[in-house]
């Protein structure tokens, strides 16, 4: 399960819990995390890296940084590490029946305080053996009844099959806790960057060492979850077209939508510091479970001082480019920002897209992408340029555009603001704040772009035109986007916050 060229440790302050991102993903979150260990060299840092399946991930995009002392990768999905399991006739005794009820609907439970929900599951990692073992779990006879009967009583899809293996996929990672804890060096502070399985397994973590847990959201684990499930097909939906409901996602859907937000209680409750990147999170924190006493803001922030010298290098006869800086993932969009490009060259006929993005973590989304270029005949004014030193694009493009149908507080739009570049973005996350201002002192400075509608190609070109044709207003907003940045969003701050967390944290 794990590579032997890996750091260990015995010892470290701050053990990291990441869910597909840093090292294997870039940008985003990814970026953050490389920017807090750059930031904090002094700390020496254990990461437990969770993921889907080992083939989802290739090479690592970022080397470990020097004060990672240990480095352990767990694969959710992973059937190598699933291959002792063994199907096989085995019998439960009432109390383990018992036990195997509970795990199976314990995250479906309404209790205000699931702490003791926590302190019981974490009897079946800590004993050994197990009460419960994996196996048991899924074949024993008593598992078996009980999985028919919930079928029977609660699942409106036909196949058991698929309700089998769902509960199966659900539970599976589970079991994961007891490898982590055991390659686990000794740490002062658990901080998860998200709920989720991180999330849970951070609460578990909590708990078994006594240790406080801290976690920071860059976005709503749940909703981005959800948003994969109703747009993806991996979850099936076996009812008749004369049963299907187009008001309802389909039970499965349904059922882990519920399983998320249940891990994402579990671990807001476990949680002695909850850090978002912007106000308008936190509503939606408080309503999965979140202590409104726990929660607070710290703005992602970027080097400003590094990124200042870009300005200098623009010239006035600056092409008409317009620059995507991110991932080729549904999330993002970048198929609305294709077809606004149509209308766009109507007007200004040399604009031209950069799509500035790793391609190989949704392959198949990057084809539909590159096909659409095509079928619209875009070939010479849209060009995946894959990943870039940003120092060698940011001061060559006039505008930032950021389609996302999600987002937190984006690195990217704060980088472009850095080097004198204004964006467009969608009403996502924290991009209303970052255009039109944080509060009325910093609305005074103007907008730093335009924000429009997500999966509306017609008001993106609208935006981006309005943009590149009235250099006033380019100018305006190019110098609130440096003023905006400058005053709220310097990495230094986000960093002094950060530093008084953890030596909170570590009493």
């Amino acid at each position: 399960m794990n590579s032997k060229n890996h750091p260990k440790a015995a010892e470290a302050d701050i053990c990291l819990l990441l869910e597909g991102s840093y090292p294997y993903i870039s940008g985003g979150v990814s970026s953050w995390v490389a920017q807090m260990l750059k930031s904090f060299s002094h700390l020496k840092f254990a990461i437990v890296f969770i993921g889907s399946e080992k083939n989802d991930y290739g090479k690592m995009k970022y080397e470990l940084a020097e004060n990672v002392v240990h480095f352990q990768e767990h694969f959710l999905r992973d059937e190598e590490a699933h291959k002792n399991i063994k199907v096989k006739k085995t019998k439960l005794s009432k109390k383990q029946y018992r036990s195997v009820a509970k795990l199976h609907d314990w995250f479906h439970e309404e209790e205000t305080n699931r702490s003791d929900i926590i302190e019981k599951v974490l009897r079946y990692y800590e004993k050994g053996p197990n009460e419960v073992t994996f196996e048991q779990f899924l074949f024993s006879d008593g598992a078996w009844d009980f999985n028919c009967k919930a079928f029977s009583q609660y699942c409106t899809d036909p196949s058991f099959i698929d309700y089998f293996w769902t509960i199966r996929n659900m539970h599976a990672p589970m079991w994961l806790i007891g490898e982590i804890i055991k390659e686990l060096p000794k740490v002062k502070v658990f901080h998860t960057i998200s709920t989720g399985y991180a999330g849970y397994f951070g609460a578990l973590l909590k708990y078994h060492f006594k240790l406080p847990l801290i976690l920071s959201e860059h976005g709503i684990y749940t909703k981005e979850r959800r948003i994969d499930l109703v747009k993806g097909q991996w979850v099936h939906d076996n009812r008749s077209i004369f049963l299907k409901d187009t008001t309802s996602s389909g039970y499965y859907k349904e059922l882990w939508i519920r399983f998320f937000e249940s891990l994402a209680k579990i671990c807001y409750q476990a949680s002695s510091e909850i850090i978002s990147l912007y106000a308008g999170v936190q509503p939606l924190q408080i309503q999965g479970g979140a202590d409104s006493k726990k929660l607070s803001i710290i703005a992602n922030g970027v080097n400003v001082e590094a990124l200042r010298p870009l300005r200098d290098l623009r010239d006035d006869k600056q092409e008409n480019i317009i620059c995507f800086l991110g991932r080729v993932v549904p999330i993002k969009d970048i198929k609305t920002l294709i077809r606004c490009m149509p209308i766009v060259l109507k007007t200004i006929p040399d604009a031209q897209i950069w799509l500035v993005a790793p391609q190989d973590e949704d392959k198949e989304y990057n084809a539909e992408c590159i096909a659409m270029v095509k079928e619209l005949k875009l070939s010479e004014h849209v060009t995946f340029m894959g990943k870039q030193n940003i120092k060698d694009i940011l001061y060559k493009i006039r505008v930032m555009v950021l389609s996302s149908i999600s987002e937190g507080l984006p690195i990217s739009v704060l980088e472009g603001f850095a080097a004198g570049v204004p964006a467009i973005t969608t009403n996502v996350g924290a991009c209303v704040e970052l255009i039109n201002g944080l509060d009325d002192d910093d609305k005074a400075l103007g907008k730093s772009g335009r924000v429009v509608e997500i999966a509306n190609p017609v008001a993106l070109a609208k935006a981006i035109i309005e943009l590149l044709q009235d250099k006033k207003a380019w100018s305006q907003a190019q110098k609130t986007a440096i003023e905006r940045v400058e005053k709220h969003y310097d990495l230094s701050l986000m960093i002094e916050k950060y530093d008084d967390i953890y030596k909170k944290a570590m009493k």
